[in-house]
């Protein structure tokens, strides 16, 4: 092989990798106030499989396990929901950082996010907010939802599997949840 068509194919290489990774998994900023979850509120359908909410305060691979569990006798499914205290009033956005091992439904978890109001909850949507692979979230993801709130209040983020009719136990990793609020 010439070397010139043996740096075209290094060339390639490192251009499909530059593109295969997640965009903005490189390192968040916060110029706010970082909120981390306060408790566990529920989990259902589903089931804890390793530590808790403590274990999503800080990125340090140190992680909450959550595993999935049938329901209805044949589906496989995973509701966990996080309560984060006192968030206050400003632009919200939403870091994460953990895996999900390899299963072979590829299934993937989804979050999404609600906030307390008189009115009842107010859900935001964030689509793109998946923990899809099976490796490792370096330095974790920083989704702006550029949705502002103008009063205090408590939020509650929500992880959720996406392969409906799925029948293996599939389970994902949770390393660090935080609220960012600028």
């Amino acid at each position: 092989m010439s070397g010139r068509r043996m740096l075209r194919l290094t060339l390639l290489g490192v251009a499909a990798f530059m593109f295969s990774v997640t965009p903005g998994s490189a390192e968040w900023t916060c110029d706010g106030t970082l909120i981390v979850a306060s408790a566990d509120e529920s989990t259902g359908p589903g089931q804890g499989c390793g530590n808790n909410y403590l274990a999503t305060q800080t990125s340090n691979d140190v992680h909450q396990c959550l595993r999935e569990t049938v329901v209805d006798g044949t589906k496989s499914r995973l509701t966990h929901i996080w309560r984060f205290n006192d968030v206050p009033a400003g632009t919200i956005s939403f870091i994460y950082e953990g895996n999900r091992p390899a299963n072979p439904e590829t299934d993937n978890f989804k979050f999404s996010m609600y906030y307390d109001t008189e009115e009842g909850p107010f859900f935001l949507l964030m689509p793109g907010v998946v923990i899809s692979k099976a490796f490792e979230l370096q330095g974790g993801i920083k989704h702006e939802t550029n949705h502002v709130t103008d009063e205090q209040t408590d939020f509650h983020v929500i992880i959720n599997d996406t392969v409906v009719n799925g029948t293996h136990l599939a389970t994902v990793n949770v390393d660090y949840l935080a609220i960012c609020v600028e």
